[in-house]
């Protein structure tokens, strides 16, 4: 069984895609060549950085993504992992997951985002949690507030 697998396509989804502000995502093969490349242009200095080219992502991809894929490789290879590094003096976060394909084929996909970038979503979804809790509070007190009150009229009336 064959699949026909159009290289340029995976590259304009992984160079269009940004999982965060500044997060980047890429696929890798099995033998740990880029098929999709990132979008960074950090460090991507020349006009084909995201053209689709199967190469090694030693030569091929930006700096964060072979430092991460090297982390990777050396303490995780063959595993769906997400795991945090330092880059440039920042902390980020990486995570591969396999997409498998056929018997004993797969890619996989890589994500890799700023921590930087993940502490306001987290900020929001904490206050708006605090939000719903306060008002759950309060719908508790009002209904325990009538409960009372009814529970207590029999008791005042005789």
């Amino acid at each position: 069984m064959t699949y026909d697998l159009p290289l340029d396509e995976v590259a304009k989804f992984t160079t269009t895609v940004r999982p965060s502000p500044r997060g980047l995502m890429f696929v890798l093969t099995d033998d740990g060549r880029l098929l999709g490349p990132p979008r960074d242009n950090r460090g991507n200095n020349k006009p084909d950085a995201n053209v689709p080219t199967l190469q090694p992502v030693a030569e091929s991809a930006s700096p964060h993504v072979k430092q991460a894929v090297a982390k990777w490789q050396a303490d995780r290879k063959g595993r769906s992992d997400r795991f945090r590094l330092t880059l440039e003096d920042e902390t980020w976060w990486a995570g591969f997951t396999p997409f498998e394909f056929g018997s004993g084929h797969r890619f996989w996909i890589g994500v890799l985002l700023p921590e930087a970038d993940l502490i306001p979503a987290a900020g929001q979804y904490q206050a708006l949690i605090a939000g719903v809790g306060l008002l759950a509070l309060l719908a508790a007190a009002l209904l325990a507030l009538r409960l009372a009150r009814w529970f207590s009229r029999p008791l005042a009336a005789g």
